[in-house]
């Protein structure tokens, strides 16, 4: 009998994780001909070794991962309904994609030792972390120019803030005894200042990366009306006017011209999005 789409038993084990695709992103070099010899030749020494990866040797997996991923999705929507072509399809993905797990699998603990989730149990923090650093190695774009380290260590912490918030509040809904050590706590502040600093970080990141848009006056501008050092006095529009030769109308023009630059690219910042 053959056994076409409508006579399969989508309630049969395992079917349903055959139909459902890999994540990966696309890159348009993936349909040249000469694509599998890019990402897939001499693979073997990256996979085989152990520990952390060199940046080059990092960057290629994760180009590797992708085109693993959109290799098998093609072969899995050929095969049809057949598990065993399917499977055999990701299996190099599985290589790569535990190679770069198993690499980086040092970040989670070194956060959760570091960290002041004081109020959430620390296998907690380490569940939540293990699974931000999965969903970090399947959405992250080597392309882009991020290290993948910068890139995970903020998706872990953004985890570690959502079940510390989820705890508070949770506490917050059950009844509990008074305790003046509870009471004290400055939990919600180091909070915040997790919050602010990693904004602060990207914001660092946003003024010197080219993909920002920041013109060098721009970058003048802003260093003056806005200066890191809390001890050097902020410049006045008029001030900063004097010294490049146009006018305090002008300087304002291009301090709103930046702000808007910035806020455009922390709001396209991946490493802050949920």
């Amino acid at each position: 009998m053959c056994l076409t789409p409508d006579r399969i038993d989508k309630n049969r084990p395992g079917a349903a994780a055959v139909a459902k695709p890999l994540k990966f992103i696309r890159h348009r070099s993936f349909y040249h001909p000469a694509a599998d010899k890019r990402y897939l030749h001499d693979l073997e020494p990256l996979l085989a070794g152990e520990g952390r990866l060199t940046p080059s040797g990092e960057k290629r997996l994760f180009e590797a991962l992708s085109f693993c991923a959109y290799k098998a999705n093609k072969a899995a929507a050929g095969a049809g309904h057949s598990r065993r072509s399917a499977g055999k399809g990701r299996r190099p993905h599985q290589r790569v994609r535990d190679r770069l797990v198993a690499a980086n699998l040092g970040l989670v603990y070194d956060l959760v030792r570091r960290s002041r989730f004081n109020n959430v149990d620390t296998d907690e923090l380490v569940s939540d972390g293990l699974l931000a650093l999965l969903q970090a190695v399947d959405a992250f774009n080597p392309w882009r120019g991020f290290r993948f380290s910068t890139y995970a260590c903020n998706a872990i912490l953004r985890a570690f803030m959502r079940r510390s918030l989820t705890e508070t509040k949770r506490h917050g809904l059950v009844p509990v005894s008074f305790d003046p050590e509870m009471e004290k706590s400055d939990h919600q502040s180091e909070l915040r200042q997790e919050t602010v600093g990693l904004y602060g970080e990207r914001l660092r990141s946003a003024l010197v990366s080219s993909d920002s848009g920041i013109t060098e006056s721009e970058l003048y501008v802003l260093s003056r009306r806005f200066p890191e050092n809390p001890e050097v006095k902020r410049q006045t529009l008029e001030e900063i006017g004097r010294a490049i030769h146009v006018s305090k109308e002008r300087v304002r023009q291009i301090q709103n011209a930046a702000l808007a630059k910035l806020r455009q690219a922390l709001e396209n910042d991946p490493i802050l999005q949920d």
